[in-house]
């Protein structure tokens, strides 16, 4: 018994290890956003039937400025909120790298997002189902 808890052990440590560490920074400005807390949000599969948001981090605006810097292991579909003034959001993919996200208060949905590979996928993706 103690051989078997000791493989599954050892066997955990090794998967938890294969894990790559991708850094992340982002860097934003929404515009008319006083000092207001911002999250990041992961919305994940099925965020829509959730009650209520995972929060990966959050921080205090300055004057409409936010910053938040972490590391992930994979990609990941996100939003930047800002609940406290609206209900709108701004959907991007968490990816390595610095991502820079400039908006303004009243249409955080059209904000701009800049920065890595998949983004840009992702804009041009929707750039493509627009009429």
């Amino acid at each position: 018994m103690k051989l078997i808890i000791l493989f599954l052990f050892v066997f955990c440590l090794q998967v938890t290890h294969g894990q790559p560490v991708k850094p992340y920074h982002i860097q934003g400005h929404i515009e008319k956003l006083d000092n207001k807390m911002v999250y990041l949000v992961d919305l994940g599969a099925f965020y829509f039937l959730k009650d209520k948001d995972l929060v990966l981090d959050s921080c205090k605006s300055n004057n409409g400025y936010f910053e938040f810097k972490g590391n992930i292991s994979e990609n990941m579909q996100c939003a930047i909120k800002v609940p406290q003034e609206t209900n709108q959001y701004l959907v991007f993919i968490l990816e390595k790298g610095t991502i820079s996200i400039t908006g303004e208060l009243s249409s955080l949905y059209r904000g701009k997002v800049d920065g890595g590979i998949e983004n840009s996928l992702y804009k041009r993706s929707g750039e493509i189902r627009r009429p």
